[in-house]
């Protein structure tokens, strides 16, 4: 007898999730341009913050018709 799969719409997100394309995007740690390279404890932040929108930039998907998945060189 088959059982059925539980109503639930986090399931049908991950399955959307998989049935996209997957794109591997290189993403290289030289293009990363810091507004500061000589950093202090109170700085640590700043540059989190900008390598998060590097990363974020890096890694759009515009169409929303795929993943993709960065790899950091």
């Amino acid at each position: 007898m088959a059982q059925c799969i539980p109503a639930d719409p986090a399931h049908a997100k991950l399955l959307a999730k998989y049935l996209k394309k997957i794109v591997v995007k290189v993403v290289h740690l030289q293009d990363f341009r810091p507004s500061k390279t000589k950093v202090e404890k109170a700085d640590i932040e700043t540059v989190v913050s900008e390598f998060r929108r590097f990363l974020e930039t890096a890694l759009d998907a515009r169409d929303g018709k795929q993943s993709i998945i960065g790899e950091i060189r």
